[in-house]
């Protein structure tokens, strides 16, 4: 039985590696999907759905589930969404465990790309104020 959620703004829903219990719908406010490096993948809004994967592709949660504003959620529990997937057009749930995964190593990739900009950022602050000990 799906049930209500009214969250405040700034509150974990759920976080990488936790255990997926089902998929959220949001009814009001936005969400936040961030890596476990804290990185911003995308802002959720009302009508959309997250928390899905993790039922399709593993149990575990690949992002963590941020509120970024007050919000209300509906939870549709893994046991109703395990009963409609076996009910599922397999290929329509092949095709999207395919997309589930690429979208997974997609960011996994974007956050791989953020670490890397953000040493590349550190290694010319370093430079420039190394740079600023030679000119004096």
């Amino acid at each position: 039985m799906a049930s209500q959620q009214e969250l405040p703004a700034g509150a974990t829903i759920y976080e990488t590696g936790d255990v997926s219990k089902g998929a959220y719908l949001i009814q009001s406010g936005k969400v936040d999907l961030m890596t476990a490096e804290n990185f911003r993948l995308v802002t959720l809004g009302a009508g959309e759905m997250f928390g899905e994967l993790g039922l399709v592709i593993d149990d575990f949660r690949s992002v963590t589930a941020v509120t970024r504003t007050e919000c209300t959620l509906i939870l549709i529990p893994k046991k109703t969404l395990e009963k409609k997937f076996k009910t599922a057009d397999p290929a329509i749930l092949g095709i999207f465990r395919s997309v589930g995964i690429r979208l997974r190593e997609a960011n996994r990739q974007k956050d791989e790309l953020r670490q890397a900009l953000d040493r590349v950022q550190k290694n010319n602050i370093r430079l420039q104020q190394e740079l600023e000990r030679y000119k004096r």
